[in-house]
């Protein structure tokens, strides 16, 4: 394994806050939300008492795999699709 490797995992295993998540991901914080209770997103992390954050490479396996928001969901938010 190369010393890249190694860096690589390190970046992509990081933590990333609400802000950076909604970045990433293109949803809201109640789609989100949902979606977690449903299984279909990545689980939340506790940091602390009043915060929480998602592994980077988690998020980005969720996004590569075409972000998996229900239909479901999708009618109940008021999206037509």
């Amino acid at each position: 394994m190369s010393i890249f490797s190694i860096n690589q995992s390190a970046i992509q295993d990081r933590i990333v806050r609400e802000s950076e998540r909604k970045l990433i991901t293109s949803i809201s914080r109640s789609q989100a939300f949902q979606l977690e209770r449903l299984n279909r997103f990545p689980k939340r992390i506790k940091l602390g008492s009043r915060s929480v954050g998602w592994r980077l490479s988690e998020l980005m396996q969720w996004v590569h795999s075409g972000g998996e928001l229900s239909e479901q969901l999708a009618q109940g938010a008021g999206y037509e699709g």
